[in-house]
Formats: structure tokens, sequence, C-alpha cells
């Protein structure tokens, strides 16, 4: 395992420039109310505890949880059945450690979230992709032995966006209490999507209690916040927690108080509503400026309302020889190609629309302009003194 982790680079950090991914809107309402929930907490009138407490969260902030899941995302379970992690990676990470031995056979979809199977290889599981179609992953598509575990994104196929069907999550489920599967259900983004038009989780469908749901909520207020949850059948509970005992013990006690008032307050609602609407505008936004300034070169579709959105290129484009082109001009753009495990897609770009300043993105797009020469198709390299770490003024 020393050797696997030897090889993984972990991403480095600079000013966040477009389409870089994973930065969210930080709206001035939320700081303002998080500072004041922040010193109520601080001042000795809520209920936080300034000595170690519960591994798997304290169980104010665990119903509060259940109580939203349940109301939002159709999940059945108790209080009992939540535990706090760091996020969704730490949540896959504690998973994997519970439920995998080394050359364990793991389905992931592909394409696939890159750092799922980053984590999934670092326990040494054997990764099988299991290409996704119009209504996500299809268990007839996969091969090999039957997995021990499925990773899945159904309400949003990561990176493509499409939400699995009703019909096929039955499938799913039914083929998991017969081969004995678990699935684990990364419901990113979920709550971006319009309520109305949702699917329930997989997680509130499962009756065999195979399902194992993780959120979180970093993405949904501020990447650094480093607060996620897994929601586990019952005999998972006491292991999980104790796996996330070991690795680091609890998260914040002020944190957790923090986030508790919040969703109780109805702040946490409140801030979901402007959030899905302001996302839903900025991908109208994006998606107006590609179609004027790349019309012939890009093609983009809208999607359910979230954090990012998937441009396609022409099919005899390299995707990452654009993206390489893209970041020597200051902009920053995943190629698909790059999550990519195994089956061949026409090229394309995953561009992060949140987090970046309507302004950076009319820059950003207006360099792409000047990058892909949209009379020739070709790739030019302007020669312009561009700083690495920001986008050009």
């Amino acid at each position: 395992r020393a050797e696997r982790l030897r090889a993984y680079v972990p991403p480095g950090r600079a000013a966040p420039r477009p389409f870089e991914l994973g930065h969210a809107e930080i709206d001035g309402r939320l700081m303002t109310n998080w500072k004041r929930l922040a010193a109520r907490a601080l001042s000795g009138r809520s209920r936080l505890a300034w000595s170690y407490g519960d591994p798997q969260g304290e169980p104010a902030l665990r119903r509060a949880i259940a109580d939203y899941l349940a109301a939002a995302r159709g999940v059945r379970c108790r209080a009992e059945q939540v535990v706090l992690t760091a996020g969704t990676q730490q949540g896959l990470s504690l998973v994997a450690q519970l439920l995998l031995d080394p050359g364990a056979v793991v389905w992931v979809e592909d394409p696939c979230y890159r750092s799922a199977v980053d984590i999934l290889g670092a326990a040494e599981a054997r990764i099988v992709p299991v290409a996704v179609d119009e209504g996500g992953l299809d268990v007839a598509a996969g091969r090999g032995p039957s997995p021990s575990l499925v990773y899945t994104t159904p309400s949003r196929q990561y990176p493509l966006g499409m939400a699995m069907p009703l019909a096929r999550r039955r499938i799913l489920l039914d083929w998991a209490e017969a081969s004995g599967v678990w699935i684990v259900e990364d419901d990113y983004e979920s709550e971006f999507q319009a309520p109305g038009r949702m699917l329930p989780s997989l997680q509130g469908l499962d009756r065999a209690l195979r399902v194992i749901y993780l959120g979180t909520f970093s993405k949904l207020l501020f990447p650094s916040l480093r607060l996620g949850y897994a929601v586990l059948p019952e005999d998972l509970v006491a292991p999980f927690a104790a796996a996330r005992h070991l690795a680091d013990r609890q998260s914040s006690g002020l944190v957790q108080a923090i986030m508790t008032s919040f969703m109780e307050s109805g702040d946490f609602a409140r801030h979901l509503k402007r959030m899905r609407a302001r996302y839903g505008e900025r991908q109208a936004f994006v998606i107006d400026l590609l179609r004027r300034h790349l019309g012939g070169l890009i093609e983009v579709r809208p999607v359910e309302s979230g954090m990012y959105l998937t441009a396609w290129l022409p099919s005899d484009r390299d995707d990452r020889a654009v993206a390489a082109a893209l970041a020597d001009s200051g902009v920053t753009v995943l190629p698909l190609s790059a999550l990519i495990l195994e089956t061949a897609r026409p090229p394309g770009l995953v561009l992060g629309y949140t987090g970046h300043s309507e302004a950076a993105i009319v820059r950003a797009v207006e360099r792409m302009a000047a990058v892909l020469d949209p009379a020739t198709g070709l790739i030019n390299r302007p020669k312009l003194a561009v700083r690495k770490d920001r986008m050009p003024v």
C-alpha cells in the first residue's frame, strides 16, 4: 500500500481560477449567520462540550441530519444510524477499510470520480469499471466475478450528469440483495437540484439494508468545513464509528455545535434554496457565454443545476492537449478523459462554474476563444505574460 500512496500526488492549492472544480459560492448571508452562531456557541449559551465527544457525532446534529435527509432525500434512518465524518472521501475510505479485503472486487462507474478510484485503489481493491449509459450505472454491463461493493452516484452521475431512473434503481437494489453486494451511494450535489424533480435516494428504496449513504456539508457551505456524514445499516454503525475514532477521533465539537444551530434555525434550508437558484443562474450564464464565443467548437447542454457541467469537443480533438493549452493561458479545465477508466468516449471538458466571479468567467471564456481557434479548430498558444496562479486581468 505504501507504494500505491507514493505514486499518488495530492493536488496542490493555488488561488482558484475558472473553471476549477470544487469551489463553493461564499454567500454573504451564510458568513453573517455562521459568525453569529459561532459567537453564540463560544459564549456558553449552547450545548458545546469542551471535552472529547462521541466519535459517532453529537446526538443533536445526528438528529438534525436524519430529519433533513428524511424530508429532502427520502432517506429512512434514525439518528443512531448517522456517523459524522470529515467528508465524503473519509466516509468512503472508512467503508473500504471496514468492508474490503485486499483483492476484493469493486465496481465503479466509468467515467468516475477519480478520488473514489484512488481511495479504493489504496485499499488494494480490484477495481472493475462499468460503463454508464443515459441511465447511469447498469448492472447488466458489469462483468467478471460478483463484486463485494459498488460505488455509484445515482442522483447525478459524475461527471456526465444523468440521473439513474427509478426502474434501474430497483433493478440495482434487487441485484444487490440477491448477490449480497454492498452499495455506496455518493449523493453529492443532490441539494442543488429542483426538489420536485428529484428521485428518492437509493437508501430510501432499499429494503435489504445493502446501501451505505454518503453526504457532505463541505460542498454546500465551504470546502474548509470538512464535515460530512455516513448513513449506515445498523450492524455497521459500531465498527464504522470505531474506525472513525481510530482515524481521527471525532469531528470538531465547535463546528458540530454551529452546524446543529444552523440546521435547527432554518438557516441551512434557506441557504440551500438561495444557492440552488444562484447556481442555476450561473449555469445559464456560462452556457450562454460558451455558445456565443465557442459555439462552433464546444457543445454544451443544460443539466440539472449543480456546480459543474461537461462541454463536448469535436471528436478529433485531444481533450488533454486542450486542457494543457488552456492551463498555459490561465484557464483550468478538467479533461473528461482523465476520469475515464476504460470506455472510449468523445473528448470533453468538465467545467466548474461556482466559486468564481462572473467577471473572471467572462475573461476565462474569452481566453478559451483565443486558445481554441474557431476558424480552424486548432489549438493556439498565445505568447502572453500570464501568471500561473491566477486569471489574467
